[in-house]
């Protein structure tokens, strides 16, 4: 008889009292399955007694920048994507096979040329789906700057339990995915669910993402998530002279490692990576530069503003999703 349940989103380990004690006794290693890609996953049987697993949805895209005289402020971050464990759960009950549908992270806007431009859009994180029995939703799309003077751009709010983050709509920040009302406008960051370090009730375990950073000078940084995905950091801003406002770093999680040297954020095997830096902007005729992209289930960073003569920078790419199962 099962007696005791540990699921470490780590590793996804659980130690099951007589299904490990068995699997030790005669020699025979767990069953893991780990998707970066959709694929089928298929059953043990046998021997295996019981499966536990997590899976995590994609981050969404941050905004792009905007052009302009002075005074415009950066591409909002995208929202991290949720963080779900389940199991466990008899093998015996489960089909011989399941889809495993993982969720692709959301584009950035595309970066604008023409002067005195609003910014473009990210889109929203995919689903990553066991199945029809459990699904990771993916994380909401940051805003860019929807006009030419001094308008913030809203960042995409994190997944939840109950549904995917929501896109931010100009300067409207997204909702959280966690039944949580839209969060209003900047500096307020896209909705969180406020529930990263404690998981609902077994057998599901869900960690929801972090909001995004706004696009506001001086851009504000990516909201962080233990276990589920963190929001990706607002681009840079050019302000009235103008002058360049720095932009905000990406969110954090359990995998404790900041953004690389390109703004990108990094991943550890079996955690959610770091969300992507916001984007640089630029005055004098220079371009500004691109968000950087989510690590797994992180959101992009928003790209930076640039003034009149120069392009803006795109919004980063939202992370991927992934998936993992485990068997004993």
């Amino acid at each position: 008889m099962m007696k005791i349940l540990l699921l470490v989103p780590t590793t996804v380990l659980f130690f099951a009292s007589s299904a490990l004690a068995d699997g030790l006794t005669n020699g025979y290693r767990p069953n893991v399955q780990t998707f970066t890609s959709s694929g089928t996953w298929t059953n043990p049987g046998g021997k295996y007694q019981v499966c536990s697993g997590i899976l995590y949805g994609a981050g969404g895209g941050g905004g792009s920048g905007g052009t302009a005289v002075n005074s415009l402020e950066g591409g909002g971050g995208g929202g991290g994507g949720l963080g779900l464990q389940f199991g466990p759960i008899s093998v015996a009950v489960l089909s011989v096979s399941q889809a495993v549908t993982i969720g692709a992270g959301g584009a950035g806007g595309g970066p604008v040329s023409t002067s005195t431009s609003a910014g473009n859009n990210g889109t929203a994180g995919g689903n990553t789906t066991f199945g029809s029995l459990f699904t990771a939703f993916g994380g909401g799309a940051g805003a860019g700057p929807p006009s030419a003077f001094n308008a913030a751009a809203g960042a995409g709010g994190g997944a939840g339990p109950f549904g995917p983050g929501g896109n931010a709509n100009g300067s409207t920040e997204g909702a959280s995915g966690a039944g949580n009302a839209n969060t209003g406008t900047p500096p307020q960051g896209g909705g969180n669910a406020n529930a990263n370090t404690t998981p609902f009730a077994a057998p599901l375990g869900a960690f929801p993402g972090a909001g995004g950073g706004s696009g506001v000078g001086p851009a504000n940084n990516g909201d962080s998530s233990l276990y589920g995905g963190p929001g990706g950091g607002g681009g840079g801003a050019i302000g009235s002279i103008p002058t360049v406002e720095p932009p905000g770093a990406g969110g954090a999680s359990a995998s404790s490692l900041a953004q690389n040297a390109s703004g990108n954020g990094m991943t550890v095997d079996g955690l959610p990576g770091t969300g992507g830096s916001g984007g640089n902007a630029a005055v004098g005729g220079a371009s500004a530069t691109a968000g950087g992209n989510g690590g797994v289930a992180a959101g992009g960073g928003g790209g930076g503003s640039a003034a009149n003569g120069g392009s803006s920078g795109a919004g980063g790419n939202g992370g991927n999703g992934w998936a993992r199962v485990v068997c004993f």
